[in-house]
């Protein structure tokens, strides 16, 4: 106040003060100067507001307006990873498929390991883009009643040829667990991001565990507010890394957020968990301190339904000469593409566009057994096209595919049909067996 005396000028200040039922009031003094007849400065007058309520509501608005240009933000990174997903997702496809025929031609040999490699290095591109889909809820889901036990152990032996030998992984599986209803992929995403964090948290070796049990929630426990009262799956991985101080344990689920060296990774990992995590209406918590280790737990409602088993077979089912139209506007991959079908003892038709597609059926009279159409093309959309010639074959089967999953890729009017859907990069068996299944009759 010494101070403001000497300046004479108006002034105002902010106060917290108790009130009697022990809540805190902000006080807001405006002051201004008292000058006599002279000039002379006689002190001040001042008033005093109780500016609680207006500050609350300015916090609020800052915060909401925080939110929404966060939100905004959101969504550009998330149009952004579905657009780049779709464009590589293409090339991909190009090269799993042409590889895929190499390796058939290569049976054994040193030409046959490097195209091993390069099938390795096309999954782990896959699996980089299947993430960005998932940061931006875009990635489609196929959701079965799911044993978390069986994807955990069919993935142990993977992870350990991923974490190396400086880094034991052990596991506790409980024998009573329940299943989750949940799209099989998203769950080894889950596993693998965890266990791939937890592998980066320990340089110079150390222990994994990951464990599984059974948890009832009943709407009291503070640890949990977020989620239903209910049964729930909880599968926690825990390591005895480096661990993590408050100020990364705040930002640990940020989107491109990493403490790794530049190169060593993009900081979706842990982001894509907790959006899958949050698509099926789970929880998730993560306790570390600085060189005392990680335990992450994830909690998935539980289902009682029965288990629906998923299958890693690769069998390769062939054709008996039944004729497919292929609908897609990358060139390299229609041919790639056709060059596998035509393999496989199928006669194949391809096209570019809507215009090319009505003229083969036409020409053909009709006389197609399925047609494999990309959603977004250039012109009228494979969905456009699929709906004009069902009207004059009803009868006919579909199977789309694309390299990404927003509006403009029509999922939810493909999903309400039902018409077989394959993501963009899709493998080799994975689409003949879709093939030979929807040939079979089953839609």
């Amino acid at each position: 106040m010494t101070e403001l005396a000497a300046s004479k000028m108006p002034f105002t200040l902010e106060n917290r003060s108790l009130r009697k039922d022990g809540s805190v009031a902000i006080i807001e003094t405006s002051g201004a100067p008292i000058i006599g007849s002279s000039g002379e400065f006689l002190g001040y007058r001042g008033i005093d507001r109780d500016a609680t309520e207006r500050k609350r509501i300015e916090r609020e608005k800052e915060s909401m307006q925080t939110q929404l240009i966060q939100s905004q933000k959101m969504e550009l990174m998330g149009r952004l990873a579905g657009g780049v997903a779709h464009d590589f997702n293409n090339i991909m496809t190009i090269i799993t498929s042409l590889n895929n025929l190499a390796m058939k031609e290569a049976s054994s040999g040193q030409v046959r390991g490097y195209l091993d490699q390069i099938q390795a290095a096309s999954e782990r591109a896959a699996n980089l883009t299947r993430q960005l889909l998932i940061f931006s809820r875009n990635q489609p889901t196929k959701a079965a009643t799911l044993d978390v036990n069986r994807t955990a152990e069919e993935l142990l032996s993977l992870l350990r040829n991923i974490i190396g030998e400086n880094i034991v992984i052990n596991s506790d599986l409980a024998h009573d667990l329940l299943p989750v209803e949940a799209d099989n992929s998203n769950i080894e995403q889950l596993f693998m991001n965890l266990v791939i964090n937890s592998k980066d948290a320990m340089p110079n070796g150390g222990q994994i565990v990951i464990k599984t049990g059974n948890e009832t929630i009943d709407g009291k426990r503070a640890a949990h507010p977020e989620l239903a009262p209910g049964e729930y799956v909880c599968i926690t991985i825990s390591d005895s890394g480096i661990g993590m101080d408050e100020d990364v344990l705040k930002r640990v689920f940020e989107p491109f957020f990493s403490t790794k060296e530049p190169g060593k990774g993009i900081g979706l990992g842990l982001t894509v968990v907790h959006n899958i995590v949050a698509e099926y209406k789970g929880g998730i918590t993560v306790e570390s301190r600085p060189g005392q280790g990680t335990v992450f737990k994830v909690f998935l409602p539980a289902s009682r339904g029965a288990v629906q088993v998923h299958s890693r077979d690769l069998e390769e089912p062939l054709g008996n000469g039944e004729t497919i139209l292929l609908i897609e506007d990358e060139l390299m991959l229609s041919r790639s593409v056709s060059l596998v079908l035509t393999k496989s003892g199928y006669k194949v038709f391809a096209a570019r566009d809507g215009e090319e597609a009505a003229r083969i059926f036409e020409r053909e009279g009709g006389r197609l057994d399925l047609v494999f159409s990309d959603v977004v093309l250039k012109g009228k959309s494979g969905v456009n096209i699929v709906d004009e010639f069902l009207a004059l074959k009803p009868d006919l089967k579909v199977i789309f595919a694309s390299g990404y999953m927003d509006i403009e890729a029509q999922w939810p009017y493909i999903k309400e049909k039902g018409f077989r859907f394959l993501q963009k990069p899709y493998d080799i068996p994975e689409l003949l067996r879709a093939v030979r299944d929807c040939l079979n009759g089953a839609r």
